[in-house]
């Protein structure tokens, strides 16, 4: 009755990360990974909570899974898993090889295997807005102008130096206040933080470091595929790459159709600007 959870199995097979994007018909910033669990008979996790949405692909074998309609069930002291006490089912299906099921965030469930069995779990992010305010943040901070600096002009001395003075509060709130961020921001922001690969994520050294002109020739003459550990996500005018924000605007339509095929033929990459 034990279970072994791999995650991230998209970033090391290329079958896996085939599979992965049969799911694309969900933007890329959402889908998260394709996590693979084996089971021997009666193996699984428990009740537990997702705050994302999953399907739920049966491999091989079979297993149980069943759902509940309970709101508000105690988290388990101690879990890393979100497990919950007091599950009680409402519904169940025994999935076969092949069969799906869907979850969305915030459902109580458990799957128990029938003999020995293989699971893949598609995820999907849905981060919280108090996990993106802080990273949120600090994109602002470094791509924000404040400028002047603080001093105590015209003030009197103080007969309580533990005190906060109020003008300093004022004046430093002030100042912050007028660097109010735009939507150019929250969209930087984004193409930056959802095209970060995660910190788990390692990739290979090139076998040989190419000139611009050798890395040209060899795709002009092969054709060009993304790694299938890299992250490209795009707006109208600016790309997000594995962390990295540009603003290319003579290759934006290369780029576009890049990230959406993840390849490019030889004939397009012959047709793509030269810088």
């Amino acid at each position: 009755r034990w279970t072994l959870l791999v995650q991230g199995v998209d970033l090391l097979d290329d079958s896996a990360r085939s599979l992965l994007s049969r799911f694309r018909f969900v933007p890329d910033v959402r889908l998260d990974d394709l996590m693979v669990s084996f089971a021997t008979h009666g193996g699984g996790v428990g009740a537990h909570i997702d705050s994302y949405d999953v399907f739920l692909l049966q491999a091989s074998g079979r297993r149980r899974w069943r759902i509940s309609r309970q709101r508000n069930l105690r988290a388990k002291p101690g879990s890393p898993i979100h497990n919950v006490e007091g599950f009680r089912a409402s519904s169940e299906w025994v999935l076969d090889a092949g069969d799906m099921l869907y979850l969305p965030p915030g459902v109580a469930h458990e799957g128990i295997a029938i003999g020995e069995c293989v699971t893949y779990s598609i995820g999907f992010r849905a981060p919280s807005y108090q996990q993106l305010l802080e990273p949120w943040f600090a994109d602002y901070a470094e791509y924000a102008s404040a400028r002047g600096r603080y001093a105590d002009s015209g003030a009197r001395a103080s007969a309580h130096p533990a005190a906060l003075p109020r003008q300093m509060t004022r004046q430093i709130h002030t100042e912050l206040a007028h660097c109010n961020p735009g939507l150019s921001d929250t969209e930087r922001f984004l193409l930056r933080h959802l095209s970060e690969p995660k910190a788990t994520t390692v990739f290979d050294a090139a076998l040989k470091n190419l000139s611009l002109t050798q890395f040209r020739r060899q795709a002009t003459s092969r054709g060009l595929a993304l790694d299938r550990r890299t992250r490209v996500i795009y707006s109208d005018a600016a790309v997000g790459i594995n962390g990295e924000w540009i603003r290319p605007p003579g290759a934006m339509v290369i780029l576009k159709t890049l990230a959406d095929q993840r390849a490019l033929s030889t004939l397009q990459v012959k047709h793509a600007p030269a810088s």
